[in-house]
């Protein structure tokens, strides 16, 4: 089994303006649609709670402790959920 290692980085710059939704449903809709195609089982989108946020994670590669940094101003999140290999987890 292969698996993936790679920190994960922001390499695609937040975009200079923000673009108003007027059609939230359709939005949804297709980001759900979009998980859906990249593997999610489920998905959501909801308000952010910053209660729900670490301050920090593991880097998976030497397991150091690492800062948890997101833009500043993000007002909503997707959530996505992934099903997961219940022997696997039983372990």
């Amino acid at each position: 089994m292969k698996v993936f290692r790679r920190l994960f980085a922001c390499d695609t710059p937040i975009a200079a303006s923000r673009v108003e939704i007027d059609k939230c449903e359709a939005m949804t809709t297709e980001i759900k649609r979009i998980a859906r195609f990249f593997g999610a089982d489920l998905a959501a989108i909801t308000q952010m709670d910053e209660r729900w946020l670490y301050p920090a994670r593991a880097d998976v590669r030497d397991f150091s402790e690492t800062e948890n940094a997101l833009p500043k101003g993000l007002t909503s999140v997707i959530v996505l959920g992934h099903q997961m290999d219940e022997e696997l987890v039983a372990t």
